[in-house]
């Protein structure tokens, strides 16, 4: 299964601690939820399936299987729309991580915002800077441009 693929079965949890196969079936086909139910010699079960529910102490527990516990249960059948997922360790793992970049990429956006706004006022002051730098040198300029100006924000003389 290809990172690609991988992270949008994870990503599918961003929201939800659990997820039905429908939920699930929207972010990877029945192959993909499959494998990384199961997991391969290179990638370690990303998801777990509720197999069963056990009193304890009074409550009620939900076991979730993963890997070869699961493998038996789930090779002659295909999924119930009512089957139930959640993340394994190394699917939080996953998760944590595209989560951390993300936050990473909004920041990023958010600075390079801030840093096109500071660049458009760097470039208003060098512009004024120049024009100052000009009538300073050229007291006839200064006074034609001071009365242009009045004229044009409509001050008396």
């Amino acid at each position: 299964m290809n990172l690609e693929t991988q992270h949008c079965i994870v990503t599918a949890f961003l929201h939800h601690e659990t997820l039905t196969y429908t939920q699930l079936s929207h972010a990877a086909s029945s192959y993909s939820i499959r494998l990384a139910l199961v997991g391969d010699s290179t990638l370690k079960p990303l998801i777990a399936m509720k197999t069963s529910k056990v009193f304890f102490e009074g409550q009620e527990c939900e076991l979730f299987h993963s890997g070869n516990a699961i493998l038996g249960k789930i090779r002659d059948r295909d999924f119930s729309s009512s089957d139930t997922f959640r993340l394994t360790e190394e699917g939080q793992n996953m998760l944590y991580l595209l989560k951390k970049d993300m936050k990473l990429l909004h920041l990023t956006e958010d600075s390079l915002s801030v840093a096109k706004e500071g660049t458009k006022y760097a470039r208003l002051a060098f512009y004024a800077a120049v024009i100052f730098g000009l009538l300073s040198v050229m007291p006839d300029v200064k006074e034609k441009l001071w009365h242009w100006l009045q004229l044009l924000l409509g001050l008396s003389l």
